[in-house]
């Protein structure tokens, strides 16, 4: 099945309710509607009562909540007997950041010393090398009694919040030897490899890369050989098997490499096809040395979307919503306050230490200007995020740096930092500390982009609905199509 062409997926959401015997039943429907594969939402053991999947806390056994191996293999077997495919999505990028999870578990326990402290992307120089894990509904100094507990887990003693459970390290179970005051469990948690902080403090605290803003959802090291291969055993067992046929690639911004990424996947998977999900802007490309089939379509939608309203009506819209609302800023404006509101409230400490980092590369007397210059460019970047290596950056992605420079000093930023730091940013190669710079910062841009304009920006400029959408922007220079234009595309 696996050279078979992709003419119709369907998509279907697993979960508990709806299993791979569940998706079985329609397979005979599916196939007389025309669908040539079955899309699957993630099947890697996600998250007691996970109703999406992208909460992995075991990329290597497929979910005993979905149904299990055997009921994977008698939804592909059904398939195959209506020529049809099925397609996997997959999450390299995160993994939950909870106890369920063994390797993030191991690394409560063991801290920095860790088999598994390696696969996630944390910050062991910050927070005096304990993990802050911003879990609490409150401070842990304005917690009541009641709140906190000592339980024994299976290895050993652990601290109960609610439904939560954190291991102690054996050798310091002895600070509660029978006792179990919130004083007594305060300072136990004194000596763990973690501090359980206020979820409030996330922005400000957090110490290992999220996906997004998500707390429960912890940054994967896939650029790491043993981290692939750990998290990629379950596809490559199945490919072997032929008991996939395809797969779609989420949050491919997120990843350190994604070229790299992109190339080892296709060397598991052979010639079976690749989709990624990745926001493309107007007028942007795919790179061209991805190995890939394609996107997941968002620029797709968006040519539908044109379709089905014209450019005269559009102008009408404009006019009208100038009128009744005339104190409105223009949407590249509202963009610019939304993306400097996001990185300042959610991402923080992120670029905080990014921030950090470029003033000590530039020895500067004055890192604040630094910080300032390395904000704007970020906020002006006008894509989601550029490619660059170690090896240097290509000419697009330069060009894009030196467009987000002259539009931040447009705005009023301070050229001569501004300039520095674009050129500190665009010479990944000069020395390994220059391109871990770029490397980072490339994915964070991403995550600041979709939280200020999908999420934010959209919702302030609603002039027409239709166009606030992943993949689109309310711009006034967005034109309507014709069927001919249409079909000439």
């Amino acid at each position: 099945m696996a050279n078979d062409p992709v003419t119709a997926t369907y998509r279907l959401q697993l979960h508990a309710g709806f299993q791979f015997d569940d998706a079985r039943r329609i397979v005979p429907y599916l196939h007389a509607l025309g669908i040539s594969h079955l899309y699957l939402s993630p099947i890697a053991r996600a998250r007691r009562g996970s109703t999406h999947g992208y909460d992995v806390v075991d990329p290597t056994r497929i979910s005993e909540a979905l149904g299990g191996q055997q009921g994977y293999e008698a939804l592909v077997a059904s398939c195959r007997a209506q020529g049809m495919g099925v397609v996997l999505d997959i999450v390299p990028n995160h993994m939950a950041a909870h106890e369920e999870n063994p390797w993030w578990r191991d690394v409560l326990l063991r801290g920095e010393e860790s088999q598994f402290a390696g696969y996630f992307d944390i910050h062991w120089d910050e927070a005096d090398g304990r993990l802050f894990l911003p879990v609490l509904g409150k401070p842990l100094e304005a917690l009541a009694p009641a709140e906190l507990s000592v339980v024994q887990g299976d290895a050993g003693l652990e601290i109960a919040y609610y439904d939560r459970r954190f291991p102690l390290r054996p050798d310091t179970e002895r600070l509660l030897d029978g006792k179990s005051t919130l004083s007594d469990i305060q300072d136990a948690l004194a000596s763990q490899h973690y501090v359980l902080g206020y979820w409030g403090d996330a922005a400000e605290r957090v110490n290992y890369r999220r996906f997004f803003d998500i707390n429960d959802l912890v940054g994967v090291r896939v650029e790491r050989p043993e981290v692939f291969t750990a998290t990629h055993a379950l596809l490559g067992q199945l490919a072997d098997a032929d008991l996939v046929d395809g797969v779609r690639v989420d949050h491919v911004d997120g990843l350190r490499d994604p070229a790299s990424y992109l190339q080892q996947l296709r060397d598991l998977l052979g010639d079976r096809p690749i989709w990624v999900e990745k926001i493309l802007d107007r007028d942007e490309l795919l790179p061209a040395a991805w190995p890939v089939e394609g996107t997941t379509g968002y620029e797709f939608l968006g040519v539908i979307d044109r379709l089905l309203f014209d450019t005269e009506g559009l102008a009408d819209l404009h006019r009208w919503y100038a009128d009744v609302a005339p104190d409105v800023e223009a949407f590249p404006d509202i963009v610019w306050a939304c993306k400097e509101e996001v990185l300042s409230e959610h991402f923080r400490t992120e670029f905080d230490h990014l921030a950090s980092a470029a003033g000590r590369l530039l020895e500067t007397p004055e890192p604040q200007r630094i910080h300032e210059a390395l904000r704007e460019l970020t906020i002006a970047l006008p894509r989601y995020r550029t490619y660059g290596t170690a090896d240097g950056l290509s000419d697009e992605d330069g060009e894009l740096i030196g467009a987000a420079a002259s539009e931040a000093m447009a705005r009023g930023a301070q050229p001569g930092s501004v300039s520095d730091v674009a050129e500190l940013l665009c010479t990944p190669m000069a020395e390994p500390a220059r391109a871990e710079l770029l490397l980072r910062w490339q994915q964070l841009t991403g995550p600041i982009a979709a939280k200020g304009v999908e999420d934010t920006a959209m919702y302030r400029d609603n002039r027409l609905l239709s166009v606030n959408e992943v993949g689109r922007s309310p711009r006034e220079d967005a034109p309507g199509l014709t069927v001919d234009e249409f079909h000439a595309m």
